[in-house]
């Protein structure tokens, strides 16, 4: 009997407030769509995470939700309580809704990491020998905010990998001469100056 007191307590007290653990996953969690959409691409195992982690935090939120709609419609003692933990519990869906405001302006968050980084990929550009291909950094390393590989110079034009586009790779290059050239399904997105978004697709 009082193991069963204490377990409905226990969930009686989860569905009144958000624990410590919840917080901290939920902000990891946007922390987690901030870094992935400000890249060139989604990483595949990333996206997943993020979908799947968004369910799960939207379906806990809902839950609280109606217990707390519950209690303020049926319950007019607890109407100021419950109400205040309503709006509360607002923050969540506001974080999702922010993450899903970071997806549809990719491109800016993608600028700005690019900004950041920019004094450290120019000088890495600018060491990369001329003709190089892809061999040149099979092996991957840490360029200001950009974790860099299959680094290639085609007749100026520096590109290189930073991440999985889902079932493609995604990229950025450095084309000061104009639009990067194309080989094969190659796609390019401007950004500014010299810099253009590079999807390699397959």
């Amino acid at each position: 009997m009082e193991a069963k007191k204490r377990l409905i307590k226990f969930l009686r007290l989860s569905l009144e407030r958000p624990s410590s653990v919840e917080i901290v996953l939920a902000l990891l969690w946007f922390t987690l769509a901030i870094i992935t959409f400000s890249n060139a691409g989604a990483d595949f195992l990333c996206f997943l995470v993020l979908i799947f982690g968004g369910m799960v935090m939207g379906a806990i939120w809902a839950l609280r939700g109606l217990f707390h709609l519950v209690r303020y419609v049926f319950r007019s003692e607890d109407r100021g309580l419950a109400f205040r933990r309503l709006v509360a519990w607002s923050v969540l869906p506001i974080i999702v809704v922010l993450a899903m405001g970071a997806k549809v302006k990719q491109e800016k968050l993608l600028t700005i990491r690019l900004k950041l980084s920019e004094a450290a990929l120019l000088e890495f550009v600018q060491n990369v020998p001329a003709d190089t291909n892809e061999e040149f950094s099979k092996k991957k390393q840490w360029v200001g905010l950009f974790h860099l590989s299959d680094v290639q110079d085609i007749d100026g034009c520096v590109r290189f990998i930073t991440t999985n586009d889902i079932l493609d790779d995604a990229g950025l290059a450095y084309s000061p001469k104009g639009k990067p050239p194309v080989l094969g399904e190659d796609y390019y997105w401007h950004l500014y100056g010299p810099w253009w978004l590079w999807e390699r697709s397959w």
